[in-house]
């Protein structure tokens, strides 16, 4: 075989197994979704069941009676043992299916009996891995079980037991002509069978902690689990492997310690890259919705090698939004901040830093953050730097949105408030008065804690008369600001430019160009830059950094541009 037709062959492998990998994470997306259904029918069917026979057990006057309490929980507890059976089949059929999309996108490349022996490895470790707490997985499944038992058992006994005791004393305090003391009628009807059958449903299915809940984070952490240790375990066989690439998920909620798995080039390898299985931080946490993804050799460039980084120093370049969300907590911020924090310490939980701290003779109490947000940089007078400054510390200490309304001409401050919502600040019929006055030359900052751009509901706030600008602040430290040029061209364009945008966002992810979260926070970036393009506002973004920045970088200059010119031409 020739030198060129060899090198062909390798390529085209590596394409198969990459388009392969590609689609067994979209198989993982469905069977997470398929996985999480029929957990929830698994745990309604038995809710309902078990309320059938508690009612089975009633009474003439419709309650649970002391004699027969026995013999319901026993039934109640069969039910809870065929639930255990069928889930812990479906579980174990998953964890098969989940493997084998693991081992998928090697077929072809590497013999089918080695892949099939990865996959029952692979679901051989996760039945017994350890976690951090010691338990394996069939420990925390007797967990979950023994815990459904206690508390539907409790919440019987107790309801049948105190009732009996209510109707008893009820019965003596009548046969003595006494009348019946405040509360008692109340307790004697905690042993009616339908309310029993409630207090079991919420049990089973709605109070904290209960047990579809923890059916469910189970199922996710384990099923995940089995699919990237088959996966991680055939790409260190493949041909030319050069490392496992940490991918956060399109649905990734918020910022935490996965955006620093996702982003630090550690090793050289390029960012989020690691060279091995043991030096791979995946899963960083349970119910993670993450993956992994192959690295080739020749995909790692001179760039990559010459940008390795510790994690302190890329967490120090990140925004104090950015740093908090990885670290989950203000005061290792702080730590961070003030070069106190170190590599080690990044997971380490902050009651146990503290400790640490203390005996080092370092006063916590006195450990602050230093301020959410430098913005210096953008051309603000001293009270428009401090009202950004405020609505964002406020933000990122409360995770709700904040408002500050001020006077532009006379600098009087009107407003300073939060409705305690995270996206939304509401006014009443004295502060939207205030809008309304055209003699006023308003500026409204508030803080977008998902660092998106100004929304269509604040460029609408801006056409008041007495509003000159509306601001906002991402919690990593971006600006944006906007003024209306014409009210009524805002009013006609904007639901249909909103629309349009969000059209080739779809289109883009789609394609995978951008994934949902970069979507979402570059959305109304666009659809303001159009906006400006055709007059309708003046829009200005300062301050990039942080969550925006990365949204951004991923999606590339070139396809936001692309996208604000085709739908201005569209609009035009």
């Amino acid at each position: 075989m020739s030198l060129a037709l060899a090198t062909n062959d390798r390529t085209a492998t590596r394409a198969r197994i990459k388009r392969g990998s590609a689609q067994a994470r979209r198989q993982m997306r469905q069977l997470d979704a398929a996985t999480q259904r029929q957990i929830d029918e698994l745990y309604q069917q038995a809710a309902e069941d078990i309320r059938q026979r508690i009612l089975a057990y009633a009474g003439s006057d419709g309650s649970v009676r002391l004699e027969v309490m026995q013999q319901l929980l026993g039934q109640v507890e069969a039910r809870l043992q065929q639930l255990s059976l069928a889930r812990d089949d479906f579980l174990d059929s998953a964890l098969n299916q989940a493997a084998g999309y693991g081992v998928n996108p090697y077929t072809g490349s590497m013999d089918d009996a080695f892949l099939t022996r990865v996959a029952d490895e692979a679901v051989n470790f996760v039945q017994k891995f350890v976690e951090n707490d010691g338990l394996q997985l069939s420990d925390r499944i007797w967990r979950l079980d023994n815990g459904a038992r206690e508390r539907l058992s409790t919440a019987i006994q107790t309801s049948v037991i105190q009732g009996h005791s209510a109707s008893s004393s009820a019965t003596e305090f009548l046969n003595n002509g006494q009348k019946l003391p405040p509360g008692l009628a109340s307790k004697m009807g905690m042993a009616n069978a339908d309310r029993i059958a409630k207090l079991t449903g919420a049990e089973l299915l709605r109070n904290d902690g209960n047990a579809r809940a923890h059916a469910l984070g189970v199922f996710r952490t384990e099923i995940n689990r089995a699919h990237g240790e088959a996966y991680m375990l055939g790409a260190e066989e493949a041909e030319g492997f050069g490392g496992h690439k940490f991918l956060l998920s399109p649905r990734h909620p918020k910022v935490d310690i996965c955006d620093m798995h996702a982003s630090v080039n550690r090793y050289g390898l390029g960012p989020g890259v690691y060279p091995d299985r043991q030096r791979t931080p995946w899963p960083a946490h349970p119910k993670t919705l993450s993956f992994v993804e192959i690295v080739f050799i020749d995909e790692i460039t001179d760039e990559d090698k010459e940008g390795k980084e510790d994690r302190i120093a890329w967490l120090k370049k990140q925004a104090p939004a950015v740093q908090e969300g990885v670290l989950n907590s203000r005061k290792k911020r702080a730590a961070l901040q003030r070069d106190i924090l170190t590599e080690r310490e990044i997971t380490t939980p902050w009651n146990r830093l503290k400790k640490k701290y203390q005996r080092k003779g370092i006063d916590v109490d006195a450990l602050q953050p230093m301020p959410v947000a430098d913005f210096r940089d953008v051309p603000l007078s001293d009270i428009q730097q401090e009202a950004v400054q405020y609505v964002t510390e406020k933000g990122i200490e409360t995770g709700f949105e904040h408002a500050v309304v001020y006077d532009l001409k006379t600098r009087t401050e009107y407003i300073r408030k939060t409705s305690r919502r995270k996206h939304s600040v509401s006014f009443d019929k004295y502060e939207l008065n205030i809008f309304y006055d055209s003699r006023r030359k308003l500026e409204v900052v508030h803080n977008h804690p998902g660092s998106s751009s100004l929304s269509g509901p604040d460029l609408k706030m801006a056409t008041a008369p007495g509003v000159s600008r509306i601001v906002a602040v991402g919690h990593d430290g971006t600006y944006y600001g906007a003024s209306v040029l014409d009210a009524d061209a805002l009013r006609d364009l904007l639901d249909i430019t909103e629309s349009r945008v969000l059209a080739k966002l779809v289109d883009a992810a789609r394609s995978g160009k951008v994934n949902s979260t970069q979507a979402q926070r570059i959305g109304a970036h666009i659809t303001n830059r159009v906006l400006h393009r055709l007059g309708v506002i003046d829009y200005t973004m300062a301050n990039d950094r942080g969550a925006f920045r990365q949204a951004t970088q991923a999606a590339g200059e070139d396809f936001i541009e692309t996208v604000v010119d085709e739908v201005v031409k569209e609009l035009e």
